[in-house]
């Protein structure tokens, strides 16, 4: 197993990981860290997929991180403008 194997490995533990540690409820779906796990894992695997030319591997996980991200993005902007219009009540 090279580096780039353990890479992705690491990237599958940390999907599935995250995934179960939300269903078991020790993890909240909307919290920041499962939100990481959702990008950072799919990523890695994304990278041992490339060097392995498994392009569409590569293109899942690409798609499951940028909607992780951009959802994650969207969530934050809605808590601040909440913030902001709790603060002008």
């Amino acid at each position: 197993m090279n580096l780039l194997d353990v890479l992705g490995w690491t990237g599958t533990i940390i999907v599935v990981g995250s995934y179960v540690a939300m269903r078991a409820g020790k993890i909240k779906q909307e919290g920041t860290f499962y939100e990481l796990c959702n990008v950072l894992g799919p990523l890695m695997i994304a990278v041992d997929a490339w060097f392995h030319q498994l392009y569409s591997v590569v293109a899942l996980q690409a798609v499951w991180a940028t909607a992780t991200a951009l959802t994650w993005r969207q969530n934050s902007l809605d808590a601040t403008a909440k913030q902001e219009h709790r603060h002008d009540l």
